[in-house]
C-alpha cells in the first residue's frame, strides 16, 4: 500500500538526543509480519524492523523494551499514550493524525490475492460483493475501508490467518502487502 517507516527514529536523531540519554524507550511489536517483525519461541520480539529500531536506540545511547502482541493492540497502545514507539508502520494521512513518521526505509505496494485459477477478481472493482480478508488495523483494512471494496471485510489478527482462510477455500480474497 505505502511506504513504510521507522517511527519516532529522526526524531530522536534531530530534537536533540541530549533530552532522551539514558532513556528507556517503551516499544511494542507485531506477532507475526515476517521478515520485519516475529516472535521467537521464547516470546521475544525479533525481525528486520525490530533489528533497525534496537540499532537506532542503541546508538544514541538508549535502550528500547520490546513487549508483543496483536497489531490492533499494539498500535492503539502507542495512540494512548502507553508505548513510545513502533518498529514498524506505514505513513496515511490518517494515521499522521495520532503519529510522527520518520524517513522511509522501505516502500510496499499493496495487491489482491486469490486462490489460483480464480478469475472472478482482477482489480478492486471486482471486489464488492466478495467477502475480502484483511488483517485487522493494518493498512489494507484501512484501505478497504476508506476506498468501499466490500460490503463484506472479515477481518483477522495476522496474514498468516487471512492466507490460510483464503487457501482453505473460504472467503474470496486477501489484501496484503
Amino acid at each position: 500500500c505505502l511506504p513504510d517507516f521507522l517511527l519516532l527514529l529522526f526524531f530522536l536523531l534531530v530534537a536533540g538526543v541530549d533530552a532522551f540519554a539514558h532513556r528507556l524507550l517503551q516499544s511494542g511489536s507485531e506477532l507475526d509480519y515476517p521478515p520485519f517483525a516475529l516472535v521467537t519461541p521464547t516470546g521475544e520480539a525479533e525481525g528486520f524492523s525490530v533489528e533497525l529500531l534496537k540499532a537506532v536506540v542503541q546508538s544514541v545511547d538508549m535502550d528500547v523494551n520490546f513487549h508483543t502482541g496483536p497489531w490492533q493492540r499494539i498500535k492503539q497502545e502507542l495512540i494512548d499514550g502507553k508505548i513510545d514507539v513502533l518498529p514498524f508502520v506505514s505513513d496515511t494521512k490518517e494515521r499522521a493524525q495520532y503519529f510522527d513518521f520518520t524517513i522511509p526505509y522501505v516502500k510496499m505496494h499493496g495487491t489482491i490475492f486469490v486462490r489460483k485459477g480464480d478469475k472472478r477478481i482482477r482489480g478492486e472493482k471486482d471486489l464488492k460483493d466478495k467477502e475480502v480478508v484483511v488483517m485487522q488495523g493494518d493498512v489494507s483494512h484501512e484501505y478497504a475501508l476508506r476506498r468501499n471494496l466490500s460490503n463484506h471485510l472479515v477481518l483477522t489478527k495476522d496474514f498468516v490467518e487471512a492466507f490460510r482462510l483464503l487457501a482453505s477455500g473460504r472467503h474470496d480474497a486477501v489484501i496484503a502487502q
